[in-house]
């Protein structure tokens, strides 16, 4: 969607006064001077003193500076429409018509499939001469000379769909139809930050790129250009850090997240130097909700549809009456059914335990089991019908000893009464809320019953459950063992297809995986992510993306995939189960487990018996894929750390433990130093004192007399960035990294003449 800000300027550059150092933007609805998020207050001083590096350009003031108007797409609700500015040089209508079918928000629209033949005014009324055009009204294109009415200052993004469950492919909406569609089986879910070129410190943004957001290499351009309010313009450039020019779509998920935009202006070295006040930028927005007025934020329809936990209280008084068993059931019912507890509650349902009367060779028996009352009043209510109905006809298909069970339903005076297998200890909620925590063997005998559950729905019957959470997880105990069964299928689906994809967004805002917050499209690994949320949450007792934090920041959270297992509470966690969680809590839903493969894990197979779990020790490893080494100078710098590391052995050098070639690329493992470089401590402390300097240097220096005196190696990159931080007996000390410069001198008088730069 376009920025109701955006402005699009005919042949020609809009006049407008720019402050060299702030960047400044002017707000679409009222025409006045506001300062962006970047931007710094300007006194009258500042505009007046020519000196003061302010470049003044004239906003003209009579008409000959143009008229700035706003342009919507006939017939199109959901594009808020964008400025465009009549420069004095149109002089005639064709000319002006021409102007705009150079515009790309116009180019391949569904909404204009001849291109712009026609303008109207909002009213209706259709214009014919420059002179209708002026400064400050709304007007519509349109390819036909029939004018659609709608209301066209209030267009929105589209809603997404949330109930039907015929939604077999992702809507499409407006800009996205004015791009053709790229290969992109590589695209998943990321964030990348965009440097908007220019005095620093400069703006920086954030964009989220999905399936639907990145169809094409322009597509991005678009977005970006319309979010980063360019002064020149368009965005025809993006570079990365390192200096490399972005050029097709895959570009933007390999290593790189971080871009530079440009648009005519030049390139200089200097823009690749990110600031401390630029860095700071970039922290702030990772703590911030991305783009609350863009694609990210979730309408309160939309926030509905993901379940929050209920106490069912306002629900119990308005349709069940008492807790104490006095529960009205029809007639049918009165002398085969006796009610005894509640066993769960939520908000459009109550579970209770019920004895069944039946007979067995002539003598009266009563059988408990579980009844699950669905009133009358609360199924009028499509959605919620629609629900129940799902539950039952799915579980009428189930066998298995992880799920719960439907013995039988029956439809009475409009209600619903299912009778289902009885699971005595509550739900998995419950418990974790009397113990805190389980212990690894505890959740390893949890996990291992819902992952062959999950497999079950997944490998036999095609059905994502959508839903997977401690409250839906039913508790029993055998051989001394905690077990589950899983429960609760109102919002599962059943595919047609082993490989198709579902759009609906539903479940519970703590458990959902990244492809459905993104539009991404996702299937069975959808419920490998919850597996992952419910194994940290058993070992720790609080989720791994924050608690009771804003759904926007939350949701910013799962997008980025980005959390750790913070001290002291996964102190004592093996490492196998931690591994375990981060394959589960991958972002990419190909990269993701599946429940196979959780059954398949030695934690599950040892049931989490520290005893015997397999040793792992913590390196670094170094992948250089075969792609990149077809370029000589890239292999050659490998082959040179490689040779180089293989022979040193310092304490301030960082080690290399072994090199192997597979498939044509090249896997590095080395010495792990887990503090990161002396760049990053460097910005985020902006000095060091004298006595932490001196450490450094001492380091640094010894490594150095180390390579020049005993190797006669010249190292030739020695900078923050290649300097390794740890810390030993609180001092900082460093270990020298990255020799894929380094030379040996035949003799120590040997002089270099190659310039690396």
């Amino acid at each position: 969607m376009v920025n109701s800000s955006q402005q699009v300027v005919g042949n020609g550059m809009s006049f407008e006064t720019i402050d060299s150092r702030p960047a400044m933007t002017e707000t679409a609805e009222n025409g006045a001077n506001a300062t962006t998020n970047d931007s710094v207050s300007i006194n009258n001083t500042s505009f007046n003193n020519a000196s003061s590096g302010v470049i003044q350009r004239c906003f003209p003031q009579n008409e000959l500076q143009g008229r700035r108007i706003r342009l919507y797409r006939n017939g199109d609700r959901f594009f808020k429409g964008i400025w465009y500015t009549v420069i004095p040089s149109l002089r005639s209508w064709s000319a002006f018509l021409e102007d705009l079918q150079k515009i790309h928000f116009f180019i391949g629209s569904i909404s204009l499939p001849q291109g712009v033949r026609f303008i109207f005014h909002v009213s209706g009324e259709q214009c014919n001469t420059l002179e209708e055009i002026q400064h400050g009204q709304s007007y519509v294109v349109s390819s036909a000379d029939k004018f659609k009415r709608i209301d066209y200052a209030n267009a929105a993004q589209p809603m997404w769909s949330f109930v039907s469950n015929k939604l077999s492919e992702p809507p499409k909406y407006g800009l996205r139809e004015t791009f053709t569609r790229e290969p992109n089986d590589f695209v998943h879910p990321r964030i990348i930050t965009i440097i908007r070129n220019g005095i620093k410190p400069r703006r920086v943004v954030r964009h989220l790129l999905n399936k639907r957001t990145a169809q094409s290499f322009d597509m991005v351009i678009s977005d970006i250009t319309a979010i980063i309010k360019l002064n020149s313009g368009v965005v025809r450039k993006l570079y990365s850090l390192n200096g490399k020019q972005m050029s097709t779509l895959a570009d933007f998920f390999r290593d790189d997240y971080i871009f530079i935009a440009y648009g005519t202006e030049r390139i200089s070295l200097d823009d690749f130097f990110v600031i401390s006040e630029e860095y700071k930028r970039m922290e702030i927005n990772k703590n911030k909700p991305p783009r609350l007025n863009g694609q990210f934020k979730l309408r309160p329809t939309q926030l509905k549809m993901l379940n929050k936990r209920s106490d069912g209280k306002e629900f119990r008084k308005k349709v069940c009456g008492t807790l104490n068993g006095d529960v009205e059931l029809p007639l049918e019912l009165k002398e085969q059914v006796k009610i005894l507890e509640v066993l769960g509650d939520g908000n459009t349902a109550l579970v209770y335990k019920a004895a069944f009367r039946g007979d067995k060779d002539g003598e009266e028996q009563w059988a408990m089991d579980a009844l699950k009352i669905v009133r009358e009043e609360t199924l009028r209510n499509d959605e919620v019908l629609a629900f129940v109905r799902t539950e039952v006809d799915l579980l009428g298909t189930l066998s298995h000893e992880h799920i719960v069970r439907l013995m039988n339903c029956q439809i009475l005076d409009g209600s619903w009464f299912i009778r289902m297998e009885l699971v005595q200890d509550g739900d998995l909620f419950e418990l974790l809320r009397k113990k805190r925590t389980l212990s690894e063997t505890e959740t390893a005998s949890c996990a291992e019953c819902l992952c062959q559950a999950l497999d079950y729905l997944h490998s036999e019957h095609w059905i994502v459950h959508r839903d997977v959470k401690l409250e839906n997880l039913l508790v029993y105990s055998r051989d001394d063992r905690i077990m589950i069964k899983l429960a609760d299928f109102g919002l599962a689906y059943r595919l047609q297809q082993s490989d198709q994809l579902l759009y609906q967004l539903c479940g519970t805002p703590t458990y959902v995986a990244p492809e459905v917050l993104a539009e991404f499209g996702y299937s069975f690994k959808a419920d490998c992510w919850s597996i992952g949320i419910i194994v940290f949450i058993l070992l720790c007792g609080f989720p791994p993306f924050g608690v009771d934090e804003p759904d926007e920041v939350l949701f910013n959270r799962i997008l980025r995939g980005q959390f750790d297992f913070p001290s002291p509470s996964f102190d004592s966690i093996s490492f196998s189960v931690k591994l375990l969680v981060a394959r589960l809590l991958n972002t990419d839903p190909n990269s993701r487990f599946s429940a196979s493969n959780v059954l398949d894990s030695q934690w599950i197979k040892t049931m989490g018996d520290k005893d015997g779990e397999e040793q792992w020790a913590m390196d670094a490893l170094k992948i250089v894929r075969e792609e990149t080494l077809r370029n000589d100078e890239v292999l050659a710098f490998v082959r040179t750390e490689v040779d180089l590391l293989g022979t040193l052995s310092h304490e301030h050098i960082v080690r290399l433990m072994n090199c192997q070639i597979l498939d044509g690329s090249w896997f590095i493992r080395m010495e792990l130093v887990q503090d990161g470089d002396l760049f990053e401590l460097l910005r985020k402390k902006r000095t060091l004192s004298e006595t932490e300097t001196a450490s450094c240097a001492e380091c640094l220096c010894q490594a150095l007399d180390y390579l020049h005196s005993e190797h006669w190696i010249v190292h030739r990159d020695v900078k923050l960035e290649n300097l390794l931080v740890y810390s030993r007996d609180d001092r900082i000390m460093i270990k020298l990294a990255d020799f894929g410069l380094a030379y040996r001198l035949q003799q120590s008088d040997q002089l270099l003449f190659v310039n690396l730069f």
